[in-house]
């Protein structure tokens, strides 16, 4: 049976991540090559040795998750902020690298969010730039700076 094109691309990405990684950690190996399913996504070698690995993009969706949650906690903010009737407002927030919302805290951490926002609103036409000197010690930790302008 022929490979598809996203099986073939798939193993291209895969033999590439491996690569990378060879190189990064410093090992080596005689060769290596892709395999078809049931093997493992690379099959390498070391003289008499042969190693079988699977490649996973763990990192890459652990950031979809953070990038989720922080997703979710802007549009509860959003929601909390209009129907209050707040004016329209444009707000671009910069998430602290280190910090990973929490599904218990979107609800607090949105509602603080509105506040902030609420508290500097700028005037017609302006724009202002929050820092983390703007923020209480709890929103500190979680928010780099929050860009705000009004449309």
């Amino acid at each position: 049976m022929a490979k598809s094109s996203d099986q073939t691309a798939k193993q291209e990405r895969e033999c590439a991540e491996f690569e990378n990684f060879v190189r990064i950690s410093g090992r080596s190996f005689d060769s290596f090559h892709s395999a078809d399913e049931p093997e493992p996504d690379i099959v390498a070698f070391k003289g008499t040795d042969s190693f079988g690995i699977e490649i996973t993009n763990f990192h890459r969706q652990a950031i979809k998750r953070r990038e989720s949650e922080e997703d979710r906690v802007v549009e509860l903010a959003l929601s909390l902020y209009t129907e209050s009737s707040g004016l329209n407002l444009y707000v671009d927030i910069a998430w602290a690298p280190h910090y990973e919302v929490r599904k218990r805290d979107r609800n607090e951490l949105a509602r603080k969010l509105v506040a902030l926002i609420r508290q500097n609103i700028p005037q017609a036409g302006m724009v202002i730039h929050l820092d983390w000197r703007n923020f209480g010690l709890d929103l500190m930790a979680v928010i780099s700076d929050v860009y705000r302008s009004h449309p």
